[in-house]
């Protein structure tokens, strides 16, 4: 399970990489990408050219714990 969660991962990433606005903004500035088959999220924000993640967590965790520091 561990190698299908991090391939996952890896398409996930792959797809922000080429189009990062499809993946809805959650608050403010900041975007949250679903893992698919997981129930994992990658939250991250775009600065021109770049993608900053801030985090690929656990969806049942609560995101405005660190939300305030992004």
């Amino acid at each position: 399970m561990g190698a299908d969660l991090i391939l996952c991962v890896e398409d996930s990433l792959s797809k922000i990489s080429r189009n990062p606005e499809q993946f809805p903004k959650i608050h403010k500035a900041l975007h949250r990408a679903l893992v698919k088959r997981f129930p994992y999220g990658i939250f991250y924000k775009i600065h021109g050219d770049i993608v900053i993640v801030f985090a690929i967590m656990h969806c049942a965790r609560e995101p405005k714990k660190w939300m305030s520091h992004t």
